[in-house]
């Protein structure tokens, strides 16, 4: 049985209010966004993953190896579908980056449109509805502004993850069993994009087993047949090789990392957290609240365990950020209901959507500085970074690049895979021999290495120092990047 939506009666003065907020909200998000947007056509990487996800979208549409062997000095750790949707997209434009970074700020979108939707399950109004999926935006640009249309297919797992929720806690007669499916297999496909959107379908079965079992069983058999049927044309098409990859990645963890990495964002989200537990423990509505509850913890539980691995960013958040946008709509209609009677609704409501968007403005005017800066100077600096392809295009011979987008632009092969090679090193998966006889020997004509990477080098076992032991320096690139020529 569907729980109807719950649709609060508006006072008319509190809609000029809100849709000040709202309004504030959007003026804010264009401002942010116009600069990422600006950057989709241009050759300067927003990330190190951007080249990465464009070599093998290039690969998946070649027919290519998508998953290298084990002790390759690559590794591939995603599910195959993001790789065939970009690269479809990346053969009509020509460039698998600029298509990455299209589908990723679509994907963004709609995800904040499920924002809204699985608010208005909850009982928002519309316009509450709209300020969720603000807050949702505005937090993942505090949190992560260079995932903002990006190359990477996180926010495409999260926005068919979040699509199927909503048909699922939509189900009902009679139409039921379509809808279950549907969003089961939405739940799969978001997971053959990427393998850490865990949280929300946690929670759903959590919810579920507490008011919907029959729903629940519906969505576990065919999760298990889509899952199953995924799985065995997975291995038929790769075999062990996906699994080595993909499930048995070298990859270091430490909870003293998952620690610090949560500790540098607490100021942002313990306010917020607090707010979701206490609409969450606060909300009436046949049920609705044990989703917020159960999001809130599954998300900090997942987030947390994931943040220990190395190389693992804060998009692995993103559900919690979902959970405390929700719970920040429920502790709103909480307030709305709130006794006594006497006060009016309307003007407790407007007081806590008040108190959840000024907040977060706060945060925003607070730690935008910096990002935006950051997305000012890669405009400035894309002449540069084209100029760099350009010349590694023309180079004779083979080339590296740390950032592989640059290779990518100069169309040149992917052999060296920096960071995931430096995990296989660390991890005793692989032997550096190879690659340091094709230093020593100058097998390339050019390297291109980040600025970052002599400092906090990015090869263990003093693979670094080996590399600039026997190539030098000959150029730097917007204060990021070192070109590299064979030493004399």
């Amino acid at each position: 049985m569907r729980l109807p939506l719950l649709a609060p009666r508006r006072e008319g003065w509190t809609w000029s209010a809100e849709g000040g907020l709202a309004l504030i909200s959007l003026v804010l998000l264009g401002a942010l966004f116009t600069l990422p947007v600006a950057l989709i056509p241009l050759h300067v990487a927003r990330n190190i993953n951007e080249g990465w996800n464009a070599y093998f979208a290039s690969a998946a549409m070649h027919g290519e190896p998508l998953y290298p062997a084990r002790d390759a000095a690559m590794a591939n750790t995603y599910p195959p579908l993001s790789f065939y949707l970009v690269g479809v997209l990346g053969r009509i434009l020509g460039d698998d980056i600029v298509a990455g970074r299209l589908v990723s700020l679509a994907a963004l979108l709609w995800g904040a449109v499920n924002v809204y939707r699985l608010s208005r399950w909850l009982g928002a109004a519309r316009l509450l509805a709209t300020l969720a999926a603000s807050w949702f935006l505005l937090a993942v640009y505090i949190l992560l502004p260079d995932y903002i249309a990006m190359d990477d297919p996180q926010f495409l797992a999260f926005a068919l993850v979040t699509a199927g929720a909503v048909l699922f806690l939509q189900a009902r007669e009679p139409r039921r069993k379509r809808q279950v499916l549907a969003a089961a297999v939405l739940i799969v496909a978001g997971g053959l994009v990427k393998q850490n959107e865990i949280a929300l379908p946690l929670a759903l079965c959590t919810w579920a087993a507490m008011h919907q079992r029959r729903n629940l069983a519906l969505l576990l058999l065919y999760g298990a047949v889509c899952g199953a049927a995924a799985a065995a044309l997975l291995y038929a098409r790769w075999g062990p090789a996906l699994i080595d990859n993909v499930l048995l990645q070298a990859r270091r963890t430490s909870w003293e990392r998952a620690v610090s990495m949560t500790q540098e964002e607490l100021h942002l989200i313990a306010p917020y957290a607090l707010a979701a537990l206490l609409g969450g423990l606060l909300l009436r509505g046949g049920g609705r609240a044990t989703l917020v509850l159960a999001l809130l913890i599954w998300s900090a539980l997942a987030g947390f365990w994931m943040l220990s691995g190395a190389g693992v960013n804060y998009n692995v958040l993103f559900d919690l950020i979902l959970a405390l946008a929700l719970g920040c709509v429920a502790l709103v209609l909480a307030a709305e209901a709130a006794q006594p009677e006497a006060a009016r609704p309307a003007l407790r409501r407007l007081a806590a959507e008040a108190a959840m968007m000024l907040s977060l403005f706060g945060f925003v005017v607070h730690d935008c500085a910096h990002p935006y800066a950051a997305d000012i100077d890669r405009l400035k600096s894309a002449g540069d970074w084209s100029e760099l392809s350009a010349q590694l295009a023309g180079a004779d011979g083979p080339v590296l690049c740390e950032n592989l987008a640059v290779c990518y632009w100069a169309h040149k092969p992917f052999e060296v895979d920096f960071f995931n090679f430096g995990e296989k090193l660390a991890t005793g998966i692989t032997t550096d021999s190879g690659f340091r006889s094709a230093i020593a020997a100058r097998r390339y004509r050019y390297i291109e290495l980040d600025t970052g990477c002599v400092t906090l080098p990015c090869l263990p076992r003093g693979n670094v120092a080996w590399l600039l032991a026997h190539y030098d320096a000959v150029g730097e690139v917007a204060n990021q990047a070192l070109l590299l020529e064979p030493a004399p």
